[in-house]
């Protein structure tokens, strides 16, 4: 099985930064955070059905945060098979200011964002790791051989 990168193995959390001033903004860094998401949950779905598991679709979705000076927007990523057709989804979970409006110290959106990504490292570490765990050890001895080949060649 492949890798997404070759010291990548299982993302949760992917992030696109820009300038505020750029000719690239959120726009663009949302794009490539629904092509990046795209990839990791086709990623994570063929992984888990070749250790024989059906996932479901939390088991496969992925995060991603875009940033650019002034504000943070916190994304989910997911899949779905309608008929034998995949369709991906991206979407806005929360758009917080850096800077509090009211130039508020303890920022309140921010506070909740954080949070939010709190809660997503808190699931990636728990649950979500324990599904991967569990898979690497359904996946045929001869997968299991490869990737430690891969890791191998690639340190």
């Amino acid at each position: 099985m492949p890798r997404i990168a070759p010291t990548t193995y299982f993302p949760f959390l992917t992030c696109e930064w820009k300038t505020e001033g750029g000719d690239q903004g959120h726009t663009h860094a949302s794009l490539q955070g629904a092509r990046d998401g795209a990839c990791i949950v086709n990623y994570n779905q063929a992984f888990l059905e070749a250790a024989g598991l059906v996932p479901s679709i939390i088991d496969t979705c992925h995060f991603s945060v875009t940033c650019d000076i002034l504000s943070a927007m916190l994304w989910v990523h997911w899949r779905e098979s309608k008929e034998g057709y995949v369709e991906h989804y991206a979407r806005m979970i929360s758009h917080e200011n850096i800077r509090d409006a009211d130039e508020d110290k303890d920022n309140p959106g921010m506070r909740k964002f954080r949070a939010r990504l709190r809660n997503i490292l808190e699931w990636a570490q728990g649950p979500r790791l324990e599904l991967f765990r569990s898979a690497i050890a359904k996946m045929p001895a001869d997968a299991q051989h490869k990737a430690k080949r891969q890791k191998t060649s690639a340190s």
